[in-house]
Protein backbone atom coordinates (compact mmCIF):
# COMPACT_ATOMS: atom_id res chain seq x y z
CA UNK A 1 0.00 0.00 0.00
CA UNK A 2 2.67 2.22 0.73
CA UNK A 3 4.44 0.92 -2.47
CA UNK A 4 1.14 2.81 -4.41
CA UNK A 5 1.43 6.14 -2.68
CA UNK A 6 4.82 6.45 -3.22
CA UNK A 7 4.28 5.64 -6.96
CA UNK A 8 1.21 8.14 -6.97
CA UNK A 9 3.76 10.69 -5.45
CA UNK A 10 5.91 10.07 -8.26
CA UNK A 11 3.16 10.06 -11.39
CA UNK A 12 1.98 12.96 -9.41
CA UNK A 13 5.21 15.08 -9.49
CA UNK A 14 6.14 13.46 -13.10
CA UNK A 15 2.02 14.93 -14.28
CA UNK A 16 2.94 18.39 -13.10
CA UNK A 17 5.97 18.42 -14.97
CA UNK A 18 4.49 16.99 -18.01
CA UNK A 19 1.68 19.63 -17.65
CA UNK A 20 4.02 22.41 -17.90
CA UNK A 21 5.73 20.73 -21.08
CA UNK A 22 2.21 20.54 -22.40
CA UNK A 23 1.33 24.06 -21.47
CA UNK A 24 4.65 25.34 -23.30
CA UNK A 25 6.21 21.72 -25.50
CA UNK A 26 8.64 24.07 -27.00
CA UNK A 27 10.52 24.59 -24.26
CA UNK A 28 12.21 21.27 -23.94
Amino acid sequence: YNQILRIEEELGSKAKFAGRSFRNPLAK
